[in-house]
């Protein structure tokens, strides 16, 4: 299948399931997000799925800020004391 193919396919299933502009790039976003919020760590993400530290920054960046919140509400000094 070419990449075209896959996209079209991707589409066209989102399209079906009420998602009209889904692309096979969100899944390599949602599980890089899902790998990060779960503790893992950049490196070990950017080994396991490929692509160079540039290309995951992109994918990491859209929900670095929701994972920053978390993190402080969970290791904030103040809840700790």
């Amino acid at each position: 299948m070419t990449p075209s193919g896959l996209y079209q396919v991707v589409a066209a299933g989102g399209a079906a399931a009420g998602l009209p502009r889904l692309h096979p790039h969100q899944f390599r976003h949602s599980f890089a997000d899902s790998w990060l919020s779960a503790g893992g760590n950049e490196g070990d993400l950017v080994r396991l799925a490929g692509g160079g530290p540039a290309r995951w920054s992109t994918a990491t960046k859209s929900t670095a800020e929701r994972r920053v919140r978390e993190a402080h509400r969970r290791m904030s000094l103040g809840d700790r004391i």
